[in-house]
């Protein structure tokens, strides 16, 4: 495959960490319906500041209220596979402190796809999210554990 032709997405995801365990949620691929653990994130609405979007995801795909650290953000670039399309991810990592814990809007567009939250404890990430290793060394380095 030409690398011209793999379509670009400008992400945003939210890396909140609350007494030592970490945010992610579980996503089903519509195409293989294979389920796995993600930190939450999505692309970014022309509207929106990279910050904005990684904090409007967190609340629409897991409920929480977070406040991001804009100092922290974290670029990281990779090819990803979702839905049977590669794809060239740009995803801008910013760490968030939890400030409260709710129900997730149930009108999200994506809401077929998500089928949780979970707390995953720091020393585990690497069993939780060793299917997709790219994802994973890009959450050790914003979160500067490697």
């Amino acid at each position: 495959m030409d690398p011209t032709s793999i379509p670009k997405r400008q992400r945003a995801g939210v890396l909140c960490i609350h007494q030592e365990h970490l945010l992610l949620v579980k996503l089903r691929d519509p195409l293989t319906r294979s389920s796995a653990l993600y930190p939450p994130g999505g692309g970014i609405e022309p509207h929106e500041t990279p910050a904005q979007a990684a904090e409007r995801e967190a609340w629409e795909e897991t409920g929480c209220r977070v406040q991001i650290d804009e100092h922290s953000e974290h670029i990281e670039k990779y090819l990803f596979t979702w839905n049977g399309r590669l794809t060239d991810c740009a995803t801008h990592y910013f760490q968030a402190t939890l400030l409260e814990e709710g129900q997730a809007p149930s009108d999200v567009e994506d809401i077929e796809i998500l089928e949780g939250k979970e707390w995953v404890p720091l020393n585990e990430l690497e069993r939780h999210l060793s299917h997709a290793p790219d994802i994973l060394n890009g959450v050790r380095r914003a979160l500067k554990l490697s």
